[in-house]
Parts: structure tokens; sequence; C-alpha cells
């Protein structure tokens, strides 16, 4: 679908909107490679200097400390095994950030995709008097909607239980993460290394921007979706006959129903939804700290 859009033929204005959107999702591969890529920095390097960031126990770090909390059946803290295991869970970590991300920047890429075909359409409904024929420009504006539409759901479809899972997985970390952070501010804690404290924090802003970006998509998408029912609303259909302002009904009926991404098809991704999640978890971050 995204090749046949680009390759087809269309107006500079059209192809201005879609490298606006394309920059735009560019502009959040960017953002979000580079938080990866600091996580990866924060939690790979410090340990080959004597520094750890995560919790270490007598059961899973006997001696040399790994990158990652795991239970060997043998000592592997001497040379080569250590050597070859922390090279081996460098690898593990970098493949894992490349797939959390990877996978978060490519929805929004497709989501900014559709955003920019949802403007285009807006833009031909609103100049339908270009068409010579009105009838054969509306058809052809009904069936590029519908398309939009089915592609929205092949990608609600394709996401939606990733995104359940990211949802409760992001609430629970907020919480357990928050309470954590909390306690070392305020001091009630256990004394806990600087690069710990980097790290923890680095985990919650990584989650929390990923979270967030998924909203933010959302939300561009419900705007974008709901264009296209102003579009028609503005258009002067009161030129028409009345049986091409019936026809433009079609479009308004369908129009109203908004279009957006959902988490488990349980509730739609939006930033108000978002705000809500941020209240209640902090709201369970509090209840903690009242029982601690």
């Amino acid at each position: 679908m995204v090749i046949k859009d680009w390759l087809r033929t269309k107006t500079t204005r059209e192809r201005d909107t879609m490298i606006k959107q394309a920059r735009i999702a560019r502009i959040t591969v960017i953002f979000g490679c580079i938080m990866m890529v600091l996580a990866c920095i924060i939690l790979i390097i410090p340990p080959c200097f004597g520094y750890t960031t995560r919790y270490l126990t007598n059961l899973t770090d006997p001696g040399r400390p790994m990158l990652v909390q795991t239970y060997f059946l043998r000592d592997i803290t001497e040379t080569p095994y250590y050597e070859l295991v922390i090279t081996a869970q460098a690898l593990s970590i970098i493949m894992a950030a490349i797939s959390y991300t990877g996978i978060d920047t490519f929805l929004s890429f497709l989501v900014f995709h559709i955003c920019a075909q949802l403007e285009i359409l807006k833009e031909r409904l609103l100049n339908l008097n270009s068409f010579k024929d009105f009838n054969t420009g509306l058809s052809f504006n009904i069936q590029d909607h519908l398309r939009l539409i089915r592609s929205i759901d092949v990608i609600d479809n394709t996401f939606n239980l990733m995104l359940l899972t990211l949802l409760v997985f992001f609430a629970m970390l907020f919480c357990l993460q928050g309470f954590l952070i909390v306690n070392i501010i305020d001091g009630t804690g256990e004394n806990v290394s600087f690069m710990r404290v980097c790290w923890l924090v680095s985990i919650l802003v990584n989650t929390f921007a990923h979270m967030c970006l998924y909203c933010v998509v959302g939300e561009v998408l419900i705007a974008k979706a709901e264009g296209i029912f102003y579009a028609v609303y503005n258009y002067a259909w009161y030129l028409r006959t009345p049986n091409e302002a019936k026809n433009l009904m079609l479009i308004m009926i369908r129009a109203e129903k908004p279009l957006y991404i959902t988490a488990g098809r349980i509730c739609p991704l939006t930033l108000s939804m978002f705000c809500s999640l941020i209240k209640t978890s902090a709201g369970y971050v509090s209840v903690l700290l009242a029982n601690r």
C-alpha cells in the first residue's frame, strides 16, 4: 500500500503532504533509536568498568556480575567463559532494543502514512468541483476512504494485542519503578549507586516515551479522520442536486465513526486515556507509599 501510494500520480501539494508526514515519522524513528542506544549504553558499558546498574544477589552473582541477572549450572566467572557470556548478553540486549523500538516506530510510520492519505482525501473532498464529473470524483474518493478504513483495521488487528500487553506492562512498571525511585529519593530505601538510579530513570523514561508515542499517534489519527467529516460538512453541497447532496451524506455517516488504534480492542489509544493511565498509576504509587 505504501509503495503504491508513493508511486501513483499526485499533485505537488499532495506530494508535500506525504513528505511532511514521512518526516514526522522519521523524527520519531530517530528519537526512539537514540533513547534505546542510550539505554543500551547505560546497561552494557558501566559493568565493563566494574559498575553495575542492577540489584546484585548471591545466587546469580557469585563473583563477577553479569549484564542480565542469570542463573548458570556451572561457574562462568573464569576466562574465557565470562567474556563469552557477557558478549552474548550484550548482543541479546541490543537485539531486544532493536525489536522493541523497531515495532513501535514501524507502527508510527504506518499510522502517519495513513494520516497523510486522510489529509489528501480531505483536500480532494473540498475540491470536488475540480473533477469533470461530480459522481465519478465522489465515487473515487469514497473508494479511497474505504481503502484507508480497511488499512486501519488491518493495523489494529495486527497490533492490538501487543498494545494491550504493553499497556499493562507500562502501568505495572510505572507503579513499581515510581515506588522504588521515591524510596531512593526520600532516603528510606537502601543505599543505591548512581548508575543504578540512572538505569531506573532510563527505564521509566523509555517506557513512558514509547507509551506516549502510541497515544499521540492515535490522537493524530482521530483528528485526521474527523477532518474528513468536516470537509464534507463545509463543502458547498447546497449548490448540488438533491441526489448528489444525498451521496455526500454517505461519507459523513461513515466519517462520523472515529478511526483509532486500540489496546486489545478494549480502549482506544488517545492522550486522554494516557493521562488517565498516569493518574491511576500514580494513585497506586501513593497506596504503596502509604503501606510501606
